[in-house]
């Protein structure tokens, strides 16, 4: 009996020992892995791609992408991207942003379990009241010389410039269009666009409204300073 509660001790010390270790490991493991993923730079374009339209157990759709636990950088961008109050497209406006662990089947037994390693970010979303008459009143807003300077404010000059170059960075577009996006930029840091650069420029952006989703707060900005 004394040796069996000799055993018995050894063993219960034996799987602490090996809970223990097992745990450091695993840590171990996922902090070499969140700081490789920190290290890698996400296409936010491509992100953008992966979005799916799913819905949620009470029957919400949402748009969702997954992720595992320890892309802690993927996430950041992730939140960046979506800010609440933000687009995901020129028609649906970011309402709520959330993580959920995703759901698997149990590997030895019946029914499901929470795959603690295997994470969902939910964009929950409203339809927005579509800005088109501003969109139509801000290219169709001046008619006459299509040549005559367009007055700008300069508050809103700069906004609108990082935005542009921001959007360039973001998204890979038709090399034609990045050369006039460019040359916009140019003329509007000089303060030289004229009525026929806005149309332009108006059209260029609207080709991606479906992969970027800043373009209508750029064609509303910049509706702001044109007359």
């Amino acid at each position: 009996m004394e040796k069996f509660q000799k055993y018995y001790w050894y063993i219960i010390v034996g799987i602490i020992v090996f809970g223990v270790v097992s745990i450091l490991v695993i840590l171990k493991i996922e902090k070499m892995l969140e700081k490789r993923d920190f290290k890698k730079t996400y296409s936010k374009e491509k992100l953008y791609k992966k979005l799916k339209k799913r819905a949620d157990d009470y029957g919400k759709f949402y748009y969702g992408i997954n992720y595992y636990y320890w892309q802690k950088n993927k996430l950041n961008v992730l939140y960046q991207m979506f800010p609440v109050g933000g687009n995901i497209n020129d028609k649906l406006v970011v309402t709520d942003t959330a993580t959920y662990s995703i759901v698997t089947n149990k590997i030895f037994s019946s029914g499901e379990r929470e795959a603690f390693y295997k994470m969902e970010f939910r964009v929950y979303y409203k339809v927005a009241e579509i800005r088109k008459s501003v969109i139509n009143n801000f290219t169709h807003n001046g008619v006459g010389n299509q040549n005559n300077n367009v007055y700008q404010n300069d508050n809103n000059t700069e906004v609108v410039i990082n935005q542009l170059k921001n959007f360039l960075n973001d998204i890979n577009i038709e090399s034609n269009d990045k050369i006039y996006v460019e040359s916009f930029i140019y003329k509007l840091s000089q303060g030289k666009t004229t009525e026929k650069d806005k149309n332009k420029i108006i059209e260029t952006l609207s080709k991606y409204t479906g992969v970027a989703s800043n373009v209508v707060s750029i064609i509303t900005n910049i509706a702001k300073f044109f007359i």
